[in-house]
C-alpha cells in the first residue's frame, strides 16, 4: 500500500496513447492492489465519459467505480469526481486527468 506519511506524485504525459487506452489497465492494477482510488476530473462531461467507458471498455472485462451522485460512494474502490476534495472512499491513490488540481494534503 503506498506510503501514507509522504505522498508520493507522478506525471504521466499520453503522447501516442489516449487516456482510455492507459486507464483501464492502470485501474485493474489498483484493483489488483487492493487499493482505493479518486479519479478525479475537471469536467462533468468527462466524468460521465469516463463513468460509461469503465463498464463497457472490454467484452471480458469491466471496472467496478461509482461517480459523484451514486449512493454509498465510501463503498466505492474507484470513485469518480470533478471535485478536488471529494474522497469518500479513503483513497490509496488519486489520478488526476485533464489538468485537474492536484490534492497535496
Amino acid at each position: 500500500m503506498p506510503n501514507s506519511n509522504k505522498p508520493e506524485v507522478w506525471f504521466y504525459h499520453l503522447t501516442s496513447s489516449t487516456l482510455f487506452q492507459v486507464l483501464p489497465p492502470l485501474l485493474m492494477q489498483i484493483l489488483k492492489r487492493e487499493w482505493r482510488c479518486v479519479l478525479q476530473t475537471v469536467t462533468p462531461e468527462l466524468m460521465k465519459e469516463l463513468d460509461s467507458k469503465l463498464w463497457t471498455f472490454s467484452d471480458k472485462h469491466f471496472i467496478p467505480h461509482g461517480k459523484k451522485g451514486d449512493p454509498f460512494p465510501d463503498k466505492r474502490p474507484i470513485y469518480i469526481t470533478d471535485e478536488a476534495d471529494d474522497r469518500p472512499n479513503t483513497p490509496d491513490v488519486i489520478l488526476c486527468v485533464e489538468a485537474a488540481e492536484v490534492p497535496l494534503d
